[in-house]
């Protein structure tokens, strides 16, 4: 196993206990003044972390499985993968950027379209999978949740 699989293990362990901790701590303690819905704060935390955890463990797996494919073509498939990840995390402050001022809708149908485009998404398919994603989590957030997201300046 390769020292940056081990780093990201390593990460990737320590964020899975906090968030597990962390549900564990919102589930058992009830603030008194607070109002919460049956889903409550905790255990959706603790779901996500138990899907990090499970993340985790697979990555664990992987790198243990691959380590002998270490080469000339990983070192290439590395650099493209290290590009494709601040292209994505160029993506994302753009989105944050982007979401105050023209509103949920509008910034995340753009975030979709040039996050799959990235990923390798042809155009078209990218925004057509931009438009249902939106919708997605529109329906899931916004009108189950009740989470107000911000309308922007342009609306």
């Amino acid at each position: 196993m390769k020292r940056v699989q081990l780093v990201e293990g390593a990460l990737l362990t320590l964020m899975s206990f906090v968030s597990l901790a962390e549900g564990m701590r919102l589930t058992v303690y009830r603030d008194p003044y607070t109002l919460f819905d049956p889903l409550g704060p905790g255990r959706y935390i603790l779901v996500l972390a138990l899907g990090l955890s499970a993340v985790t463990v697979a990555h664990f797996v992987r790198a243990w499985r691959d380590r002998a494919g270490d080469g000339a073509a990983a070192t290439a498939a590395n650099r493209v993968g290290l590009k494709q990840v601040f292209r994505m995390v160029a993506v994302l402050v753009a989105y944050i950027a982007l979401i105050q001022f023209a509103g949920y809708v509008t910034a995340t149908v753009l975030f979709f379209v040039a996050a799959f485009y990235v990923v390798g998404v042809t155009p078209m398919a990218s925004a057509l999978l931009a438009a249902i994603c939106t919708v997605c989590y529109y329906f899931i957030f916004v009108y189950y949740g009740n989470i107000a997201f911000p309308h922007g300046m342009l609306f």
